[in-house]
């Protein structure tokens, strides 16, 4: 079943309760040690018994969730924001470099992370954002999770196209280029950073915390989208995951994941699990770190979602 319904402010308003949360920086586990950012809401309101888990994307950092954290902790939703190896303050292993770093290495984190603060996946919401959009997919084939959120992100057979909307729109020797070194040089200029992460008219101040917060990213973590291409005219099987409920949130204005593949995502999972697709109008690919879209419909849906996903494993 898919389910497009807009989520409603006056329900996100009534959560909007929490006037203080609290932010602690850990880092967690071993070989390699993982940087989380925990946001916990404090206060009276309504408490979410099912916490929010968010991954970055591919050169991205939790620090891309600065604006998001504490806004889901204001609406009483414990929220971990993970660095995966190699990104932010997280250390690779001492056998590795981060140009080896696979995606199943990604999942790998991401169960380290569950076992380090001994929670339960079957009872949190997991998010991927873009490149991680397909880690947590391939975690959710292993484990199970209480909800799993798409932020601006596809399935596989579609994230292909996000690499030809990259070149295209970046230019396609800069794509190249970048795909041959590392992919952080994909984005690593203000033009290309408005170009194919905000919005056209993003200020300075927010150009430069993603500039300032890009690191190294694998070129081997890209390859399942590389062998994707070479079955494209084969049909891919739906993903069996464990989960009953799918969540693709993206913006319109994304020229990486464009709306019209996160919509046949949407439609291709919606023949097996519950699933709702939100494409927040304006929203640009790193909806989180767009100023004007970090307290509306993009988080309220979000939000919605977990609480959403606490009335069902409850049941």
């Amino acid at each position: 079943m898919l389910i497009t319904a807009p989520v409603l402010q006056n329900w996100a308003d009534e959560l909007g309760k929490h006037p203080t949360w609290t932010e602690e920086t850990q880092l967690i586990g071993t070989q390699p040690r993982l940087e989380v950012i925990i946001y916990h809401p404090s206060g009276d309101g309504p408490y979410c018994p099912v916490p929010c888990v968010l991954v970055h994307g591919a050169a991205h950092s939790a620090a891309c969730f600065q604006l998001w954290g504490p806004s889901l902790a204001q609406m009483g939703i414990t929220t971990y924001a993970l660095s995966l190896r190699g990104h932010g303050n997280s250390m690779m292993p001492t056998n590795q470099q981060i140009e080896q770093a696979t995606l199943a290495d990604y999942v790998a984190d991401i169960h380290s992370f569950y076992e380090a603060l001994s929670l339960d996946s079957a009872q949190a919401v997991l998010v991927g954002h873009s490149m991680s959009g397909l880690v947590v997919q391939y975690f959710a084939r292993k484990y199970p999770v209480a909800g799993l959120v798409l932020l601006c992100s596809v399935l596989l057979p579609h994230a292909f196209n996000a690499m030809n909307s990259i070149g295209s729109v970046i230019g396609w020797g800069n794509y190249l280029a970048a795909l041959r070194t590392n992919a952080k040089e994909m984005f690593n200029s203000p033009l290309r950073v408005r170009q194919a992460l905000l919005e056209a008219d993003a200020d300075e101040e927010q150009v430069q915390f993603v500039l300032n917060h890009l690191y190294v990213e694998s070129r081997i973590a890209l390859y399942p989208v590389i062998f994707a291409a070479l079955r494209r005219l084969s049909p891919f099987p739906l993903p069996r995951l464990r989960t009953r409920r799918v969540l693709l949130l993206g913006g319109q204005m994304d020229r990486c994941f464009k709306p019209k593949h996160v919509l046949a995502s949407a439609q291709r999972l919606s023949r097996r699990y519950l699933t709702q697709l939100s494409l927040i109008p304006d929203g640009p690919h790193d909806l989180m770190l767009a100023k004007k879209f970090a307290r509306t419909e993009g988080m309220w849906t979000l939000a919605q979602f977990c609480y959403g996903s606490a009335s069902i494993t409850a049941s």
